[in-house]
């Protein structure tokens, strides 16, 4: 399997507190990797830093490589232009900006990254609608969605720049049953038809259905990694960040 990401040594401190202690991580390209722990663990953290949000203690004795390019050798504006073409989010409380249409807000990456003229951008916007059948929300507000329309909205707008890898903090938080279940299945399709790699930060225990491998994580460190067919899946929450 080709590696997609590789991550050595990554630390993280707050004040005097320790959040990530010297983490390694290699994922492999297509995999769904679910990264879980208990409220404080590390999770959040480390899919920041994964995804080039944060940065590490001790860049220099760290290293992050993403599609075989050194982040820590990408200055500001290298690095922005990397994580948009490369790196799609899905956000806990979605992200979305309220005074955009849904269509404007899918949209925001594509212009952002200006490879594309805007037909060609609005075009991808409007086949991910229906993909993940929104077509009727296209010219509407984020206020008048719920919840779980509010993360398809966003799970289009991670692939608008279509990504190899998508970030998923807590997918399925304050969503009902049914619906999260419905966003977990979604992630599995989207990564099957389109080989994207999924990491996700989460407490939902469903999500191990669809995983590849599960990171525990526990006072910041990677206390296992295991294959999902190593371990009983129990439906049920434990923990949060």
């Amino acid at each position: 399997m080709q590696k997609i990401l590789s991550a050595k040594n990554i630390s993280k401190s707050f004040d005097s507190s320790k959040v990530l202690d010297s983490v390694d991580l290699l994922i492999n390209q297509g995999e769904i990797i679910v990264i879980t722990g208990s409220s404080g663990a590390g999770k959040t953290t480390l899919l920041n830093i994964l995804g080039t949000i944060e940065t590490p203690d001790f860049k220099d004795k760290s290293s992050l490589k993403i599609c075989n390019t050194d982040i820590f050798k990408l200055d500001d504006r290298e690095l922005s232009k990397f994580r948009n073409k490369n790196i799609g989010f899905v956000f806990q409380f979605h992200e979305l900006l309220p005074e955009f249409t849904c269509l404007e807000n899918v949209c925001l990456p594509g212009w952002i990254d200006n490879s594309k003229n805007i037909s060609e951008i609005e075009d991808r916007a409007m086949s991910l609608f229906e993909i993940l059948g929104l077509e009727d929300k296209v010219k509407m507000k984020p206020a008048t969605l719920s919840g779980g329309e509010k993360q398809r909205v966003s799970i289009a707008r991670s692939l608008i720049n279509n990504p190899e890898i998508i970030l998923a903090d807590e997918p399925t938080a304050n969503l009902d049953t049914i619906t999260g279940r419905e966003i977990i299945d979604l992630i599995k399709e989207l990564n099957q038809d389109k080989d994207v790699t999924v990491i996700s930060a989460t407490h939902d225990l469903k999500m191990l259905d669809v995983s590849d491998r599960i990171v525990d994580i526990r006072d910041g460190l990677v206390e296992r990694i295991r294959n999902r067919d190593e371990i009983d899946i129990e439906v049920g929450e434990v923990g949060g960040h």
